[in-house]
């Protein structure tokens, strides 16, 4: 899903019964944020987790561009809990 706004651009991938870092690294996979970077907008990058079971939202990452540098990362779950390091799930 790609969502524009006068300021930002969201790019959102959605997985079933996987995980946020599943959806995040099918972004980075695909190259979407490259696709996107002459928008000339930050860009977002959400991976969203629906757990089938629950029928909720079990986790995601949460990706914001920085000027000049490397993206920001983000990682929370359902319970709001956070890690520095969303790739060490």
């Amino acid at each position: 899903i790609v969502m524009l706004t006068r300021t930002d651009l969201y790019l959102l991938e959605i997985k079933l019964n996987q995980s946020g870092k599943s959806a995040s690294h099918q972004i980075n996979l695909k190259n979407y944020r490259q696709r996107f970077a002459l928008s000339g907008r930050p860009i977002t990058t959400v991976g969203v987790n629906f757990d089938g079971e629950t029928r909720n939202i079990s986790d995601w990452i949460i990706e914001k561009d920085r000027i000049g540098g490397l993206p920001e990362m983000l990682r929370v779950s359902q319970s709001g809990s956070e890690n520095e390091n969303p790739l060490d799930v």
